[in-house]
């Protein structure tokens, strides 16, 4: 008996109460950090798959937001993890008493109950997801020519194609209306801005004058009227800028004058001309509305370009100014009308990019170089023939554009457009802007790859981001879309409409 006291000294219930207390102190911690790498190594790869199409990282575009830290990380903490907590669980379940078993059941329960703070870590990091509520489906019939504009009235949102417009329910989806273009004629203009419900399109016979005219009533697709468009000057191709409407007036350049036509009924309120040198007469060269003035650019053989401005309601000149450029030849992209901004870009060498802003008398407010040391403005148009997209907008006192650095860097950018002075800058990093919007007192950027897209809101008069980051869960986004926030929900009208990428429209909502 005293030799085997000697071998097993009759401490028992201490040792197994001390391997219970570490079993608690360890295997408890560990199971929930199980749980919680697992849950980011489940939730990145799913990222990953749903937003970057299965790959990411070097060439293959940059991967979901945040996912790189949080699959690094777990996955080396798993190294850890798997021995402390996957042990201990095998363990205690194949233990010799019912506490030890007990006890693994409950290890098991820590797994689980580390799924909420793992989600909660990856909602962090990665942003809030918001998918997608509804697309349009794939274009039929091999169509791959891209959609030439669109619009939102109310809750409808319309895409116009050459042989038609397709309204749906921002909401739902659900298919409103349907406008086809007559025969095999193709839609060759549209106007910028709508109003009261009517939108205003051009057609014709393809690679033929656009000789038609059409007010489309926005709310169930009927025609309103259809009549010949007025002047003798009308291009043979699709032509933004070259119809829209001002007040209540649908408003035409004709070239040798602006016709106005009145927006229900298509009879002719007005007409002016752009007037005469000593040896020629002069041109008008597109045009854009608004609510409370037409603006167009009128073209005079050997003289600088002038931009006039027009009282939508009797056509009668408002103010006549002389665009700021000492260069020979120059072009012009209209902005806005009310106030009147526009975009010059001065051809030779020496020429420069600015932004003009003139106030309500036709006088220079402001000039803002669109390359200014390191960075420069993103003046190009993006699909979209009759109403193209862009990166450049004013809205209520404020020009805003998107950027890119030297180094590499894209910011949006909001400037006072009565002085020219810089209000803000906000750096969204190393991702292109692809897609821009302004609504009310909120600009709105997404930036990204095409399948982790992120969006982005800022104040208007500050450029402070408004709530986090959110993710779209969209798939395949282009930089040829145009987005529309919609109330609670954003949608996102693609130029292209075909499979297997290129969804026509989609639409999310806010979380």
């Amino acid at each position: 008996m005293a030799f085997n006291s000697v071998l097993y000294p009759q401490v028992q219930p201490v040792e197994r109460r001390s391997l219970t207390v570490r079993r608690v102190v360890v295997g408890l911690p560990a199971a929930v950090g199980l749980g919680i790498a697992l849950t980011l190594q489940v939730r990145s790869w799913g990222a990953v798959g749903s937003e970057a199409g299965g790959s990411c990282g070097t060439n293959r575009g940059p991967c979901p937001h945040g996912t790189t830290p949080m699959l690094l990380l777990s996955f080396f903490a798993l190294f850890v993890l798997v021995p402390l907590g996957g042990v201990a669980i095998v363990r205690s379940l194949k233990g010799p008493d019912v506490a030890s078993r007990l006890f693994g059941v409950v290890l098991l329960a820590a797994v689980v109950a580390g799924v909420y703070p793992g989600t909660m870590i990856f909602q962090w990091a990665h942003g809030k997801t918001l998918g997608t509520v509804w697309q349009a489906p794939f274009e039929s019939g091999g169509i791959t020519q891209g959609a030439d504009g669109s619009w939102v009235s109310g809750s409808t949102v319309i895409r116009a194609r050459f042989d038609g417009l397709t309204a749906y329910d921002v909401a739902t989806g659900h298919q409103r209306w349907t406008f086809p273009i007559p025969g095999r004629q193709v839609l060759c203009a549209m106007s910028r801005h709508t109003a009261g419900d009517i939108g205003l399109i051009g057609y014709g016979t393809e690679n033929k004058p656009c000789n038609r005219l059409v007010a489309v009533d926005l709310t169930d697709g009927r025609q309103l009227w259809d009549q010949a468009r007025p002047g003798t000057s009308q291009p043979s191709s699709t032509t933004p800028d070259s119809i829209d409407i001002a007040g209540h007036a649908a408003v035409v350049d004709a070239g040798d004058a602006i016709v106005a036509l009145d927006l229900h009924t298509g009879v002719k309120r007005w007409s002016a001309g752009p007037g005469k040198t000593e040896t020629t007469t002069c041109r008008f060269d597109h045009l854009t509305g608004g609510d409370a003035q037409v603006v167009t650019e009128v073209d005079c053989p050997q003289q600088t370009p002038r931009i006039r401005a027009l009282d939508p309601a009797n056509g009668r000149p408002r103010w006549d100014g002389t665009v700021p450029s000492q260069a020979d030849s120059m072009n012009i992209s209209l902005l806005s009308a009310s106030p009147a901004v526009v975009y010059v870009t001065e051809g030779g060498k020496r020429g420069a990019d600015v932004v003009v802003a003139f106030d309500d008398s036709g006088r220079v407010g402001a000039r803002i170089p669109a390359l200014n040391g390191t960075e420069r403005f993103d003046s190009s148009t993006y699909g979209f023939d009759a109403v193209p997209v862009r990166r450049m907008f004013v809205a209520n006192g404020v020009f805003v554009t998107a950027t890119r650095f030297d180094n590499g860097e894209y910011s949006v950018i909001g400037f006072d457009l009565t002085d020219g002075r810089r209000l803000w800058t906000k750096s969204l990093g190393r991702n292109s802007i692809d897609v821009m919007q302004v609504s009310g007192d909120t600009v709105f950027a997404i930036s990204g790859s095409s399948y982790s897209a992120e969006l982005h809101m800022l104040g208007l008069h500050d450029g402070k981001q408004q709530g986090g980051t959110e993710v779209l869960g969209l798939g395949h986004l282009d930089d040829r879309t145009a987005l529309y926030p919609v109330g609670d929900y954003y949608a996102f009208v693609g130029e292209k409409g075909y499979s297997p990428w290129y969804r026509p429209l989609a639409v999310t909502k806010r979380k």
